[in-house]
Formats: structure tokens, sequence, C-alpha cells
């Protein structure tokens, strides 16, 4: 337990600490989208300095309007307010607009090269590489790049630019009060520095167990139907396979055959797990269900079973 609690960590550490060059490969995946991220910055800054400048002109519509009681530059207040809404609305269309188009064009090119990738590869390759790991890779992995080129870009950039402008517009109302909120500032990093350590490692340990998650999906296929003397001339298997990546190599595998002409069924689990050094553990079920009698698997349509293996090794 200790030994994978010590591995677990340092993988942590080997991951969080990025190969010299990474950044500027990721940042090659942007180059074709620069004039499209340059537009959703700027539609993220104009969007931030509304967002600051609606509860500013409220304040002067309370106090220049309606304790003085001038209609007129109640008005002209509320127009502005309302445009600004209006334009507020359309900024966001625009900013979503534009995430899509970088987002969805990054997904594209990085599934694409890694598909290419993969195809490239030799048989043994697969024969070593988890299927969980794949998908991964195609699925998760890409999808947060491209978190990174959009909804985590645009709140860094959102949330710098509110914060120049909140501070600007606190210490014209009142220095004093903003000074006691920057000193309060400290409270909240330090809480925050320390759960996004903290998220950052769950959110490798989901990414390596997603990783360790296969789905398995196979049909099998005769020209001769039924006149075949196979067991499964038109069946499907759908099932999944589940590697802990422990100390002690705990998989489980389990799934169905289903009969497309007779909807036969045939469930299986397996399993497996290392007990010390020489000794290994190993769980087997099979299920038959709905079998007719003219099937080939006949004989065994009563045949449940579950067996357990204990082997010694030396």
């Amino acid at each position: 337990m200790l030994r994978s609690l010590v591995g677990s960590e340092m993988c942590i550490r080997d991951i969080a600490r990025l190969e010299q060059g990474t950044t500027r490969r990721v940042l090659g995946y942007a180059r074709p989208f620069v004039r499209s991220i340059v537009a959703f910055l700027t539609i993220v800054i104009l969007d931030a300095g509304i967002v600051v400048a609606v509860p500013l002109l409220l304040r002067d519509l309370v106090d220049l309007g309606v304790i003085p009681k001038a209609p007129d530059v109640v008005v002209r207040l509320a127009l502005l307010v309302a445009a600004l809404a209006v334009a507020d609305a359309i900024l966001s269309i625009a900013q979503r607009w534009f995430s899509s188009r970088i987002g969805e064009g990054l997904i594209l090119r990085l599934r694409t090269e890694v598909f290419a990738h993969v195809l490239r590869q030799p048989i043994a390759f697969f024969t070593r590489a988890q299927t969980g790991s794949l998908v991964s890779r195609l699925n998760s992995d890409v999808i947060g790049a491209q978190q990174a080129f959009t909804s985590v870009l645009s709140s860094v950039v959102s949330n710098a630019v509110s914060l120049v402008l909140i501070v600007a517009a606190m210490a014209t109302l009142s220095w004093q009060l903003t000074l006691a909120a920057l000193a309060l500032v400290p409270f909240f990093l330090i809480p925050a520095r320390f759960m996004g350590r903290r998220l950052s490692e769950l959110t490798r340990t989901a990414m390596t167990a997603n990783a360790d998650l296969g789905t398995l999906l196979e049909y099998n296929w005769d020209s001769r139907g039924k006149e075949a003397l196979t067991n499964f001339q038109n069946d499907a298997f759908i099932g999944g396979r589940l590697a802990f990546n422990d100390v002690q190599s705990t998989s489980l595998l389990g799934g169905v055959f289903v009969d497309l002409d007779s909807a036969a069924l045939a469930f299986g689990l397996e399993g497996e797990r290392r007990l010390g050094e020489d000794w290994k553990l190993s769980v087997e079920m099979r299920i038959f269900s709905n079998i007719p009698a003219d099937d080939l698997l006949t004989f065994v349509r009563k045949d449940d079973y579950i067996q357990a293996t204990l082997t010694w090794y030396f």
C-alpha cells in the first residue's frame, strides 16, 4: 500500500513538471487561430468593462437622478444602462461563437493528429496499450486542451481586467476602503492556492482513472449464416475492462454476448489479483440465458458456474 501511495505521488510530481518545449508545442496549435483568439480576448475585455461600468452607472442614476428628482438624468442613464445590457448580450453571443470556433477547430486538429499517430503504431503497441488510455487521449485530454484555450483563457483575462477596473473604481471612491479590501486578499489567496493544488491532483487522478477503464465492442459474422459450424456467426459482444493499476495488478473484465438471431445471452465476468509475490487469485463466472434448443450452445444452457483459481508461482 505504501509503495502504491509513493508511486502515485511521484507520478503526480512528474506530470506536474512540464518537459522542455511543451509550452512552445502547445502554443503552436493556437497559431492558425491567432486572429480568432485576439478577437475573442478583445470581446472578453469589453464584456468585463461593461460588467464593471453598470454598477457605477446605477450609482449615478440614484445619486444624481432619483434623489435630486432629475427625470432627464434618470432617463438618460437608464437608456445608457439598457444599451449596455443589449451590448453585453451581443458580446456574449459573439464570445460564444468565437469560443466554439476556436475550441472545435482545436478538437478537430488534435483528434486528427492523435488518430493518425495511433494508426502509424505497430501491432505490438495495441497489445501493450490500454484501450481506455487511447479513448481518454481522443476524448478527455483533447477536450481539456480545448478548455485551456477557451473557458480557462477567457476566465483568466476577464477576472484580471475586472480586478484592475474594480480596484481603480474603488480607489477613486474611497482609498481607505480599497486598502482595507486589499489587506484581506491574502486570506483568500492562501486557501485558493491550496485548493488549486488539491483540485489539480484530483483532476490528474480522475484522468488516470478514465484511462484505466476500457470499453470493448465486437461483432462476429459468418456469411454461411445458420449453416455455419461456429457458435458466433451473427453475434455482438459489449463489455468493459477495469484495471486498477495497483501493486497487486487488480483487474476486472466483464461483458455479454448477444445472439442477434435468437436473442440468446451469455454473460461473463473475470477478475484477478496478485496475493503477495508468489500467489495469484483468479475468479471467473459464466451465465447463459435464453438459449434455444437448436443452438450450438444448447449443451451449456444449464451450466452456469463460478470458478475460483489460486495459482502459486515458484
